[in-house]
């Protein structure tokens, strides 16, 4: 034993329990600071197996250590502004001055290091496109949504000619106006859980004389747009006119009126129906489909002459000035008085219309070519083909049928004589509903990404938030819409995925395998 043993020992026997419990404890921390200075596990705050950013002299990246036998690893990908990685495997020299030491013995220090944390991600369903049938429908009938001074709200076709249709009415016309309720049946999709909803608004025909929210084929319809995720209103309005051009034009302008207060009511009710403003869908047959034009793209200064004097289109329901934008019109054998008006608004219009109808013009002309003298009774109107030509096919389809002797495409009667729904039907509710449906967003999401690039965009003025994943690999950096990914690649499959909801409420989502 040395000379500092026997001193250390002298020292011991002198001292107190006490003072030797002390002693220990010194002796112990000391023990634990020579293990430390020896290249411990715990002399550096990193957590084996997970993925840390790295800041070096000589590159950036990330990497990801392991420690073994007393000796600490890194897998180190590199960032050279390449979506793969470069992958390379040193050791670790640890202490105060951290450096990783390649196998030709070179140190390469460390600057900076922190440990990844992946941005949050919310895994949303993929966008909804309204072009399947999932839902349960229910129906709120005769829904009260305004009142107003007219002849009629209800006249079902019973058939006949437009002469003996115009007599059966005539002593209620010589009564002359009286307050009318207007009502709709409202058709809600039971199971849908997302707000707010689209909502579409189907206009009977009649000519403004007849018709109703009944007829053939809206109830159908209305089912099965509901059914889709829509709410859907079959709109009774005022109808009933006398022979002269005037009352013809109030009768039409009448219906814009109503509609467009039908529409406000819904809007006004949300806690109820819980429908989006900004997408309004509005479709029709004949005088609906005139009157689905006119409501979208009828403006106060464009009210015929003749009609001024029924106010406003807002006159019905003053007190609900809600407003709403109407993002596509099913327009079934319509037409408009006007070109003009279609500049008013963006809406996008898809039409159905026979090439040879004799009520409604496919071109220009004047309504009803088999009555005498029309052009006193009836004003000029521009029919589908017109509207399409004006409106260009990058918002506007046409649906054109040789059928020179009918009117309506959608119903017909089989051998007994009894209405029925033709294959046309079916076929305009397809073709109306995927029209619909690429029109459903003010601007969907485009998904940018180019070849072996870093960044990942989503372009769209519409989206609210956004939600991104990478399998793989990682997120070095998220602006705005945009982020930049670096691929590990010893770790695929790669993919990047993001998930994102519009302003509107729906929700989209898109994958890039990679």
């Amino acid at each position: 034993m040395s000379l500092g043993g026997f001193g250390v020992l002298n020292i011991l026997v002198g001292t107190s329990a006490y003072d030797m419990r002390i002693i220990f404890h010194i002796v112990l921390l000391w023990c634990c600071c020579l293990l430390c200075a020896c290249g411990s596990k715990e002399d550096v705050d990193i957590v084996p197996g997970e993925l840390y950013r790295l800041s070096t002299t000589r590159e950036d990246g990330f990497a990801r250590f392991e420690h073994t036998d007393n000796q600490w690893t890194a897998v180190f990908y590199m960032d050279e502004d390449e979506l793969m990685a470069v992958k390379s495997t040193y050791r670790l020299k640890t202490g105060s001055d951290l450096a990783l030491i390649d196998y030709d013995g070179n140190e390469i220090p460390v600057i900076s290091y922190s440990r990844y944390e992946a941005p949050e991600f919310k895994d949303l369903p993929e966008t909804k496109t309204y072009t399947d049938s999932v839902y349960s429908v229910s129906v709120k009938k005769e829904v009260w949504y305004a009142s107003a001074m007219g002849y009629w709200a209800s006249y079902p076709d019973t058939g006949g000619t437009y002469m003996e249709i115009f007599n059966a009415k005539k002593d209620e016309l010589d009564q002359g106006e009286k307050e009318l309720d207007l009502t709709m049946d409202v058709y809600l999709p039971d199971d849908d859980k997302s707000c707010p909803r689209p909502l579409l608004v189907l206009i009977h025909g009649g000519a403004f004389f007849n018709g109703d929210k009944n007829d053939p084929g809206f109830p159908a319809w209305a089912r099965y747009f509901a059914s889709l995720g829509y709410v859907v209103a079959t709109v009774n309005y005022r109808l009933g006119f006398r022979k002269s051009l005037a009352s013809v034009n109030r009768a039409g302008f009448r219906g814009v009126q109503d509609v467009d207060a039908a529409i406000r009511y819904i809007i006004h009710n949300n806690d109820t129906y819980a429908v989006d403003p900004n997408r309004v869908f509005v479709a029709g047959t004949s005088a609906g489909g005139i009157t689905a034009l006119n409501v979208a793209f009828m403006r106060d200064e464009n009210i015929p002459s003749d009609a001024k004097e029924e106010g406003s289109v807002k006159a019905i329901n003053p007190d609900m000035q809600e407003s709403y934008s109407i993002r596509a019109v099913g327009n079934m054998w319509g037409a408009v008085n006007d070109l003009s008006i279609l500049d008013n608004a963006p809406t996008a219009v898809i039409s159905f219309h026979s090439m040879g109808d004799p009520v409604v013009p496919f071109g220009k002309g004047h309504p009803f070519e088999s009555i005498f003298i029309n052009w006193l009774i009836f004003p000029t109107m521009y029919g589908s083909d017109e509207i399409t030509a004006h409106i260009g096919y990058d918002r506007a389809a046409l649906h054109s049928y040789n059928l020179p002797d009918k009117h309506t495409l959608h119903v017909g009667r089989d051998d007994d004589g009894n209405i029925v729904l033709d294959s046309l039907f079916y076929k305009i509710e397809t073709q109306m509903r995927d029209f619909f449906s690429s029109r459903m967003l003010v601007s969907p999401a485009l998904y940018l990404h180019k070849n072996k690039t870093q960044t990942f965009e989503v372009v769209s003025t519409d989206v609210d938030s956004l939600f991104w994943s990478v399998k793989g690999g990682v997120i070095q950096k998220q602006e705005g819409n945009s982020i930049n990914v670096l691929m590990f690649p010893d770790e695929g499959p790669h993919s990047v995925t993001v998930c994102g909801k519009y302003k509107s409420g729906l929700t989209f989502r898109n994958e890039w395998k990679l």
